[in-house]
């Protein structure tokens, strides 16, 4: 049913002439039209610039004729057809991290091991430091992921078969993160469960196996961070042109960087990033072109010989979206209750901060991120984690699982394995 409605159906919405909606939609959803994914393209790369006819077509005879600019904007609005499959792929990654959370953080509150002297009660997991540490940041990484992705779905809704819609803002540049998200945060949710999530009925490691799969959907998205870079580059070359005047995502760059708020914050975080992505889009610019100066080197090859330095580029600017997009989703004006604040406010810290954890490499080498700085924010995010232990019920309720999705152990394990029971 993805396949036929999404991809099919979806394809002939996004990329077809009325003439051809009119003719084929109804039998697609009547199921006398059925449609498939092939993947055909054996030894070379698929040809997403041919797939129908709204934006590029070849009359009776013979004679071709784009509405796009040029042919890179024709395979930005022929891949934009796909993002709707993309948004969907990060939306089942984010639900089964959801999911995942849920069962682990409940478990971690039942379960007990080990004790602090003889006779005294065991220690309930999630009181372990490490044990919180490797699920609450998770948690409120998955907290901003899900926000993001629901304003990113109406987003996409609103520009579906718009000429102009940038496939970069239309799956690309959230999909990869979410999925590797999600499948990161399986794994350590059900590692986080011990043995108990060997067993099926614990669904878990069942759900992580068969989600395996979204990181390779549509090829390796290692490769979609390469579009988004590529994205990034014509915005800085555009502002670079118009005398340093950015606009959009970059118009942070038309101003010198403030000096840096207190670590504890969101506002450190985007500081952090922002310095990065005002260092690394002008190297790698400048190594791109000095490959590209050299006898017999093409663009493609020029680009492609820089392409993890394109790789952290892309990661630092969706990590900088991703913090915008969920401040404009629960800040003033957002669609988030008012009650939830406070607590939305402490876990956009703790995944602001999760995040400059995770990018620690890439800030450090740029200059970025002080050594002293990086260390102060790994502190925080344990005094957070700390700090959350006490709401950790509270917390596993906001990932909004209802009970019949959960697991034997998020429930009541001792009495589900017990052998007295009815």
């Amino acid at each position: 049913m993805s396949a036929h409605y999404w991809l099919f159906g979806g394809s002939i919405v996004a990329l077809g002439t009325p003439a051809q909606a009119a003719a084929w939609l109804p039998r697609v959803e009547a199921l006398t039209m059925r449609g498939c994914f092939a993947l055909t393209e054996l030894g070379h790369g698929s040809n997403a610039r041919g797939l129908l006819g709204r934006y590029a077509r070849v009359d009776a005879a013979g004679a071709y004729t784009r509405d796009a600019p040029s042919p890179d904007a024709l395979f930005g609005v022929m891949m934009g057809a796909l993002s709707g499959r993309r948004v969907g792929i990060a939306a089942v990654a984010v639900r089964q991290a959801r999911v995942a959370l849920a069962i682990a953080v409940r478990y971690g509150l039942l379960r007990r091991a080990f004790a602090g002297a003889p006779g005294a009660a065991e220690t309930l997991l999630l009181y372990y430091p490490m044990h919180r540490r490797r699920l609450l940041p998770r948690l409120a990484i998955t907290v901003v992921h899900q926000v993001v992705l629901n304003a990113l779905k109406a987003g996409w809704s609103r520009s579906l078969g718009a000429k102009d819609c940038p496939v970069s803002s239309c799956g690309y540049r959230p999909q990869a993160v979410m999925t590797w998200h999600g499948l990161e945060t399986m794994q350590v949710a059900r590692e986080a469960c011990g043995g108990q999530e060997f067993k099926r009925e614990n669904r878990i490691g069942v759900s992580r196996a068969a989600q395996d799969i979204s990181a390779t959907f549509e090829g390796d998205i290692t490769v979609l961070f390469q579009q988004v870079a590529k994205a990034c580059l014509a915005a800085y070359a555009r502002g670079a042109k118009a005398g340093g005047r950015f606009d959009g995502a970059l118009a942070h760059l038309n101003h010198p960087p403030a000096p840096p708020p207190p670590v504890a914050s969101v506002a450190f975080a985007v500081h952090a990033l922002r310095r990065a992505e005002a260092g690394l889009p002008p190297r790698l610019v400048q190594s791109i072109a000095s490959s590209a100066a050299a006898p017999g080197v093409t663009p493609f090859d020029a680009f492609t010989a820089h392409q993890v330095a394109a790789d952290a580029v892309a990661r630092v600017h969706t990590q900088l979206l991703l913090l915008d997009a969920f401040t404009a989703a629960t800040g003033a004006g957002g669609t988030a209750p008012a009650s939830l604040g406070p607590l939305l406010g402490a876990l956009d810290t703790l995944h602001a901060l999760a995040v400059v954890e995770a990018s620690g490499g890439v800030l450090l080498r740029g200059g970025a991120l002080s050594p002293a700085d990086a260390a102060a924010a790994h502190d925080v995010v344990d005094e957070l984690c700390a700090a959350l232990r006490p709401r950790a019920a509270e917390l596993a309720g906001v990932m909004a699982v209802p009970d019949f999705l959960l697991a034997p152990i998020a429930l009541d394990v001792v009495a589900h394995n017990s052998r007295a029971r009815p």
